[in-house]
């Protein structure tokens, strides 16, 4: 949009950021004389004073990624996580055996699209079999990843399948590998990014969610500039359909995504 005379700022907030400190970043930015605001929101934060701040200030704003604002946002774009969920219980109902219990790992069950993948995920994934699916919320943190599937591999030999539902999966495949449960556990994941292309080549990764985030980004941008230069608004909550991704075809989505191009 530059050709438009459309600058941007671009704030990247540290992990463990206080509310307070949260709302600090946005009067700063406020007071740089923004127009519009993007936020791709954490689930470690209270958004509701940035909320009413933004409402306040009469300033639109869009959110990416998570419906956490209701109807309060000008702009919600994310993946459609009601087939992300029933893609991922699908596909993890015909790769684990009839009596396999598996786990699912998201962010937080108090954001709606983490639930609403959950509630698919099991809805799909049970079909006519009531196997039991367990439910770990990592809050997004690597380290939480890691510790949660080290329990599992520890603590619950029936659980043979994972289900990383946000994007966190990195510390999920590490433990597995070194741990040695390649072949006993069965993971659906929801990144792609080069860090990962190993454990899909060595079948860690049995398959992965692409939430196409780029073209997230962009539709989030086009979006909220037509509101805010033209007042026109056609939809507010857009979702992005998903793809299931396999080996076979996980370089082709790796490659899309580098070169930021949106499938």
């Amino acid at each position: 949009l530059i050709d438009f005379n459309v600058t941007s700022i671009t704030v990247e907030c540290e992990e463990g950021l206080s509310n307070e400190e949260l709302l600090q970043v946005f009067l700063e930015m406020i007071d740089s004389g923004v127009n519009a605001v993007i936020i791709c929101t954490g689930v470690a934060n209270d958004y509701s004073r940035v909320s009413e701040l933004l409402h306040n200030k009469k300033i639109p704003f869009a959110e990416v990624g998570n419906a956490i604002f209701d109807d309060q946002s000008s702009v919600c774009v994310r993946v459609d996580s009601y087939l992300a969920g029933r893609l991922a219980g699908e596909y993890m109902r015909e790769i684990v055996s009839n009596d396999a219990e598996v786990g699912i790992l998201i962010g937080s069950q108090g954001i709606p699209d983490h639930v609403e993948k959950v509630c698919c995920f099991i809805e799909e994934f049970h079909g006519n079999n009531k196997r039991k699916v367990s439910i770990y919320e990592t809050q997004d943190l690597p380290e939480n990843a890691y510790k949660i599937t080290k329990e599992i591999l520890e603590k619950h030999p029936r659980i043979n399948g994972i289900y990383v539902g946000t994007v966190n999966s990195e510390q999920v495949c590490k433990c597995i590998a070194e741990f040695g449960f390649e072949r006993q556990m069965k993971l659906v994941i929801t990144d792609i990014q080069p860090s990962l292309g190993a454990y899909v080549d060595s079948g860690i990764v049995s398959a992965a969610i692409f939430q196409n985030t780029i073209m997230q980004g962009r539709l989030a941008v086009k979006l909220l500039y037509d509101l805010v230069s033209r007042r026109k608004r056609t939809r507010r909550d857009m979702k992005v359909t998903p793809h299931i991704v396999l080996r076979s075809n996980f370089q082709c989505y790796l490659d899309s995504k580098e070169n930021e191009l949106s499938l």
